[in-house]
């Protein structure tokens, strides 16, 4: 077997043909699933700032036409239907907590439940002026 030496600079130049031909066609792909990518920010919920994740997530579900399991019982819906839409919402919880946050929660059944049981952990019944009073206490 004859072995060529191979020139860098023409290696690079043809890798470099290669990539843009490559991401003219992941820009595409890009442009139409763009949301996917964006939406994914939703920062994780380790136990602090509960409600601003609340707020985070509750918005993400809706955006992604599965929030009333997290925010209601079933009314009038179709239950296959609801079931779709509770574990997708569920799904999307779970991704968006911590490990140790998981534990807390890993044995309900809903979303709606999980939303609860974070609810009585990190919500304080107190008005929004004691809840501020008390961080700047701490």
């Amino acid at each position: 077997m004859v072995l060529e030496a191979i020139n860098l600079d023409e290696l690079r130049k043809v890798a470099k043909v290669i990539l843009q031909e490559d991401n003219s066609k992941s820009i595409k792909i890009k442009d139409n699933d763009m949301a996917s990518h964006e939406e994914m920010k939703i920062q994780v919920f380790n136990g602090r700032d509960y409600s601003i994740w609340k707020k985070r997530i509750l918005l993400y579900l809706k955006m992604k036409k599965c929030h009333e399991p997290a925010t209601k019982n079933r009314d009038n819906e179709n239950q296959e239907d609801w079931d779709e839409k509770n574990l997708k919402a569920m799904n999307y919880i779970y991704c968006s907590i911590t490990n140790e946050q998981m534990e807390f929660v890993s044995n309900e059944e809903t979303a709606l439940n999980i939303i609860k049981k974070f609810d009585k952990l990190y919500l304080r019944e107190s008005s929004a002026f004691g809840n501020r009073n008390q961080k700047q206490t701490r």
